[in-house]
């Protein structure tokens, strides 16, 4: 899921379109679906809230988020 989300975050953040769509070849990897909407309000947003920082401090806080993901998933698995 981490090598998923990374993966994403930076086809999203190397890509060089400012505006809020995604660039081509990951639209056409992600489909019409919504996981697919979301991404790309998803970017967005964060196309919005990061416009004055530059693409490497973009990258830091794509990474800093995506590695958030991963103590999430570890302290939501119950164990038995």
């Amino acid at each position: 899921m981490k090598l998923i989300l990374t993966t994403i975050v930076s086809f999203l953040f190397i890509s060089a379109s400012i505006g809020c769509e995604l660039p081509k070849p990951t639209k056409a990897w992600l489909g019409n679906s919504k996981f697919s909407r979301n991404v790309e309000q998803g970017k967005c947003a964060l196309d919005f809230a990061l416009q004055d920082l530059s693409i490497n401090e973009r990258k830091v806080i794509a990474n800093l988020i995506a590695n958030s993901y991963k103590f999430e998933t570890n302290t939501a698995i119950p164990s038995f």
